[in-house]
């Protein structure tokens, strides 16, 4: 991982402190909801001029046009890889490599792991009451005195399940087919949803993985007090091996009191981090965040839509019920030439 990407990675904030941003130099300044109500100009300039990131389908259930996820699953076997004989991970880890020495200078082919987190309190809160009446009084609160979701969502002992679940497919998949190319660079959202999740999903199977904590990794942020993080200095000291990113406050300075995020602007920020971390040598990364990132990644590179499910309120198979979600896409960057 180059150096200023090692400069970038891990945190956790209190209500009422506020964010930044990956790069200030290299990604747009946050922007509030009311100031993006449609898609504009700039914003499709802005895609336009950063680098072609495309998913290549052909891989993964996942990527298939008549993708199922109940029927798939939020973590199935082999990560859903559709090849299935001996030397599964072998074969695939020699395409990959095929790919990239048959490309051009100016582009190549990596994996993302997408994850989601498992799930957190805020997630029961949101199934319990609709999302209706969660952006209009529960979600504004810290709990309903039964149990707490803010600031800053902690996982549910479900949620850690689903994340041990995830570890032990990891575990189960170096085993397999020829063993599973472990990512080389991770990189993770400051909330502590995520954070957790990160945590047991890569104990043991890395040595000191380190993954880099980036703001515009986080979820959709305003209204809901789950999506206010904690500061810095409390999750350096709860995760001391992380890494944060370059320009990381202390305070949480995007979370807004009476204003939601808009999908458009997640969706560009999102755009931004792929933008730099793409960028490094690494063929296989790992990426543990939220749903809205899934959606953005998904959207900006065309994979075939997918709802990765955490387990709450889903129509997925007891099987899977207990496994946070993670999407592998193979991706294909051309640098832009402008």
């Amino acid at each position: 991982m180059n150096q200023e990407l090692k400069s970038m990675v891990f945190t956790m904030n209190a209500p009422g402190e506020k964010i930044s941003a990956l790069d200030e130099t290299n990604l747009p300044k946050p922007v509030t909801a009311i100031q993006e109500k449609r898609p504009g100009l700039i914003h499709t300039l802005y895609l336009r001029l950063c680098e072609l990131v495309i998913a290549v389908p052909g891989f993964f259930k996942q990527d298939k046009s008549n993708a199922d996820p109940d029927k798939i699953g939020p973590a199935p076997d082999r990560f859903g890889l559709i090849d299935s004989h001996k030397h599964y991970w072998t074969t695939f880890d020699k395409k990959i490599q095929k790919l990239n020495k048959k490309s051009d200078k100016d582009t190549s082919y990596k994996v993302l792991f997408l994850g989601r987190h498992g799930e957190g309190f805020h997630n029961v809160g949101m199934d319990y009451y609709g999302e209706d009446e969660w952006d209009r009084k529960w979600g504004r609160k810290n709990g309903n005195g039964t149990i707490t979701w803010g600031p800053d969502a902690q996982l549910t002992d479900k949620g850690v399940s689903q994340a041990e679940r995830v570890h032990s497919l990891w575990q189960q998949e170096l085993k397999r087919g020829g063993g599973i190319p472990l990512p080389t660079a991770f990189f993770v959202s400051p909330l502590v949803r995520a954070l957790h999740t990160f945590q047991i999903t890569f104990a043991g199977l890395v040595d000191d993985p380190q993954p880099l904590i980036i703001e515009n990794l986080r979820d959709s942020y305003g209204l809901r007090t789950a999506d206010l993080r904690h500061n810095k200095t409390w999750i350096q000291e709860q995760y001391p091996t992380y890494k944060f990113e370059d320009g990381f406050t202390e305070q949480d300075e995007l979370w807004m009191k009476d204003e939601r995020e808009t999908d458009e602007h997640t969706e560009k920020r999102v755009k931004g981090v792929l933008d730099k971390i793409l960028k490094i040598d690494d063929t296989y990364l790992a990426i543990v965040a939220h749903s809205k990132v899934v959606e953005a990644t998904f959207n900006i590179t065309k994979h075939q839509d997918f709802d990765v499910p955490t387990g709450v309120g889903e129509n997925v198979s007891d099987s899977n019920i207990f496994a946070a979600g993670v999407v592998p896409i193979v991706l294909k960057i051309v640098k832009n030439t402008i």
